[in-house]
C-alpha cells in the first residue's frame, strides 16, 4: 500500500504540473489571439490601404506587453490586400518537467469588411456634440479640456469614414441653450467637418434635444443609396454629453426631465425611420459615469437596443471618463459601423 500510495502520489502530482503548464499555455494562446483580433480589426477599420500593416502592428504591441509570462513578444506576420490578416506564434517553456516546452501556441485573425452585392458600404453619420460651458473643464489626471478631447477624438472617426470612402457622408450639429444649434449638412469632405469640429466654441448651458432635433432633417434630406436592388446605405447618429440637461426650449429647469423626455422622443423617431438610423450615444466625463444617474439613463433610452437583448451598454452606449476613453469609444464605433467581421 505505501508503494502504491507513493506511486500514485508521484503520478499526480506529474498530472499537476501539467495541468498548470498547459493552462499557461492556453493562456498565452488566448493572449495572442485577443492581440491578433485588435490588431486586424484596426488595421481595416481606416480602410484597407498601405498603412494598415503599420497601425495592425502598432495594436498587436498595445494589446501584448513587451513580455507575457516572462515570454518575449512575438512578432507578427501581417498582410493587407482584400483583407487584413495577422498571426502569431510563440512557445511556452515548461515550468514542471524542465527542458521540454509545451509546444508551439499560435493565433490568427483575419478581418474582411462587410459589402453588399460586392458593393463597399456608404455611411451616413450625423455627429451631435455637446459645445456647453463645462466642456472647457481640465478634470482630474487630463492635460486637455473635454473640448479638445472631444474635437480630436472625432476627427479620427471622420477620416476613418471618409478618407478611405469618399461616397459616405458625416454631417455635424454643436448645441448648447444660447443660441439655436450649429449644423453642418451631410458632405463627403473630411476637410469639411474636420473644421466644423475645430470651429466649435463651449459656453453656456446644456439642452440635447435642440441637437437631436437638429438631426431629423438632416437624416431625412440623406435619401438612400442602393447596390443591386439592395439599400446599401447605413444611417448613424452619435450623440455625445458631458452632463444632466439644465436648460430645455431656453428656459432654466429644476430637474431634466421635460428635455430628456423630448430628446428620446426624437431618438424614438430616428430609429422609426426606413432604414432605421441606428443611434450611438456617448457620455463624456466624470459627471455621466455614476450608474443610473438620469444623464446616463438619457443615454441608454436615447441608444439603439442591442440585438441581443439586455444592457446595450459598449455597444451603442459609450461612458468615457477620459479622453483616452472617448478615443477608444468613437473607435469602437467606427469598427461597428464598417461593420467589420472576424471570418477567420
Amino acid at each position: 500500500m505505501l508503494i502504491t500510495t507513493c506511486l500514485g502520489i508521484v503520478m499526480l502530482v506529474g498530472v499537476a504540473g501539467m495541468s498548470i503548464d498547459l493552462g499557461r499555455q492556453q493562456l498565452m494562446r488566448a493572449r495572442i489571439q485577443q492581440s491578433s483580433d485588435a490588431a486586424a480589426l484596426a488595421g481595416a477599420t481606416g480602410g484597407i490601404n498601405a498603412t494598415s500593416s503599420q497601425t495592425a502592428m502598432r495594436y498587436f504591441n498595445l494589446n501584448f506587453s513587451t513580455s507575457y509570462q516572462g515570454q518575449a513578444r512575438p512578432t507578427p506576420t501581417i498582410q493587407a490586400d482584400t483583407a487584413v490578416s495577422v498571426a502569431a506564434s510563440g512557445n511556452v517553456p515548461a515550468t514542471f518537467v524542465k527542458g521540454v516546452t509545451t509546444g508551439a501556441t499560435s493565433g490568427r485573425s483575419v478581418v474582411v469588411p462587410d459589402v453588399v452585392n460586392g458593393t463597399t458600404q456608404i455611411y451616413d453619420l450625423v455627429l451631435v456634440m455637446d459645445k456647453t460651458g463645462s466642456m472647457t473643464q481640465i478634470d482630474p489626471g487630463q492635460t486637455q479640456t473635454r473640448m479638445a478631447g472631444l474635437k480630436s477624438a472625432a476627427k479620427t472617426l471622420v477620416d476613418s469614414l471618409l478618407k478611405p470612402n469618399a461616397t459616405s457622408r458625416i454631417g455635424a450639429v454643436a448645441f448648447n441653450n444660447l443660441t439655436p444649434p450649429s449644423s453642418l449638412p451631410l458632405t463627403t469632405s473630411a476637410n469639411s467637418v474636420n473644421a466644423f469640429i475645430d470651429g466649435m466654441v463651449a459656453q453656456s448651458w446644456t439642452d440635447t434635444s435642440t441637437g437631436m432635433a437638429a438631426a431629423i432633417p438632416m437624416i431625412q434630406a440623406a435619401g438612400s443609396v442602393t447596390a443591386g436592388g439592395v439599400n446599401n446605405v447605413i444611417r448613424a447618429v452619435v450623440l455625445l454629453t458631458d452632463g444632466e440637461n439644465t436648460y430645455y426650449q431656453g428656459q432654466q429647469i429644476a430637474n431634466p426631465s421635460a428635455p430628456n423626455a423630448a430628446t428620446v422622443q426624437y431618438c424614438a423617431q430616428l430609429k422609426a425611420m426606413t432604414p432605421a438610423t441606428v443611434i450611438y450615444t456617448i457620455g463624456y466625463g466624470p459627471e455621466v459615469a455614476s450608474s443610473g444617474s438620469p444623464a446616463q439613463q438619457l443615454l441608454i433610452s436615447c441608444a439603439t437596443p442591442s440585438a441581443l437583448g439586455g444592457n446595450n451598454m459598449g455597444e451603442h452606449v459609450f461612458i468615457a471618463s477620459d479622453a483616452t476613453a472617448l478615443l477608444q469609444a468613437f473607435h469602437s464605433i467606427a469598427i461597428d459601423l464598417k461593420r467589420m467581421r472576424i471570418s477567420e
